[in-house]
């Protein structure tokens, strides 16, 4: 299933097989309007589709609360020329974007994994470093390991 999309300013509603489908509407310096001819992503990419209907965000909230924008205009068709630049900066985002979550999730799994492979000793040494409570408490336990129990 396609991502939920977010950051769009409006919804383009566009009439697809007698069914309205929602296109998200960035903020790309187009201003769009009913009829203006689009190019889109999903499974209509490629082909020049028509706006037949431009819904706020509250109007995507109270009417169409169910809605998963998971789609979006990719630019405007203009007679002279096809402008994508401003598509093609949103997918360098979210890529670049999908990275840097992936080396978080690298790094922080790196990370649990030295302190499970670190000897309990180690830890409560490390612990103790940060929390003057617990180095107390060590303190004493390691006084207890020393002495010679007596049967």
């Amino acid at each position: 299933m396609a991502k939920e999309l977010t950051g769009y300013i409006a919804v383009a509603g566009i009439n697809l097989m007698g069914k309205e489908e929602y296109f998200a509407i960035y903020n790309d310096g187009y201003k769009y309007e009913k009829g203006d001819k689009v190019l889109v992503t999903g499974y209509r990419r490629g082909q020049i589709l028509t706006i037949q209907n431009i819904l706020t965000l509250d109007d995507m909230t109270h009417v169409h609360e169910n809605e998963k924008i998971t789609q979006e205009i990719v630019c405007k068709i203009n007679p002279s020329a096809i402008d994508m630049t401003a598509y093609e900066d949103r997918e360098k985002r979210r890529k670049e974007l999908a990275k840097i979550q992936y080396k978080k999730h690298q790094l922080r799994q790196m990370m649990d994994n030295i302190i499970q492979s670190t000897k309990d000793d180690k830890k409560y040494e490390i612990f103790a470093e940060t929390d003057s409570g617990f180095a107390k408490l060590l303190e004493e336990y390691k006084e207890l390991m020393s002495k010679k129990v007596k049967e």
